[in-house]
């Protein structure tokens, strides 16, 4: 994330480094009061822009000592494996009789579940 005034915005990263804390660092735990032993070496590219101008220009950091919850792990979109051509998919067939009469709010007809979409 990169803090602009009082907000922050996620940016993309390219992890270079993973290493061990050595231990005059290791007192600095989260608020959380969890012991992670590791920091990182982060690259980032952020684009700028000069306000009332079209000009944009890009900034290069490389950026060390990123606690691990700096740091948000996403996957590149359409890539997990629920987009996979042979994923396995299959209906899920529950009786009605184990769900409590007041869930239920659509009576019985010889409908597909994706038909009532």
């Amino acid at each position: 994330a990169v803090m602009d005034g009082d907000e922050y915005h996620m940016v993309n990263c390219q992890i270079v480094e993973r290493y061990e804390k050595g231990e005059a660092d290791s007192s600095d735990d989260d608020e959380n009061k969890t012991n992670h032993k590791y920091l990182y070496v982060v690259e980032v590219d952020v684009e700028r822009s000069v306000d009332g101008d079209d000009t944009s220009f890009h900034e290069h950091y490389l950026i060390t000592d990123v606690p691990w919850n700096a740091i948000k792990f996403v996957e590149k979109p359409y890539t997990s494996d629920i987009f996979l051509k042979n994923a396995f998919r299959h209906e899920m067939k529950i009786p009605d009789e184990i769900f409590p009469k007041s869930w239920t709010n659509v009576e019985k007809q010889n409908t597909k579940w994706y038909q009532l979409w």
